[in-house]
């Protein structure tokens, strides 16, 4: 089962900025957060790419944000490591989101909304 788009953006919004915070050198990456969850948002939209792809995609993504940087301010950050963080975060964002998904799948179909009485 796959998550609609929608509660897939949805969820990435909610679990994804604590996930930096327990990813080994999430704060490396902190800067770059909009951009790979951005990237994470679009690579998710191209169907029947394969998610190594994806992966990279979104780690491409971090890596010429962390350019960006040191093109400013040069030896600000180290780009290979932004870009090893952003894969491993990548791995853990999407796996909790598949857990997530999973999880759901696996819960009974509610036909109406359970209502429940206040007993006196």
């Amino acid at each position: 089962m796959k998550f609609p788009f929608k509660k897939f953006v949805a969820t990435l919004s909610m679990v994804a900025p604590v996930i930096a915070m327990v990813v080994p050198g999430g704060d490396v990456i902190a800067p770059y957060l909009p951009s790979i969850l951005k990237g994470i948002a679009d690579a998710e939209r191209t169907p029947g790419t394969a998610g190594q792809t994806k992966r990279g995609y979104v780690v491409e993504i971090a890596v010429n944000a962390a350019h960006i940087t040191n093109a400013a301010k040069p030896g600000t950050v180290n780009p290979v490591l932004v870009g090893e963080v952003a894969g491993a975060y990548v791995d853990a964002v999407v796996g909790t989101i598949n857990l997530a998904r999973d999880a759901q799948a696996a819960l009974p179909t509610v036909s109406a909304p359970l209502l429940i009485a206040a007993t006196s």
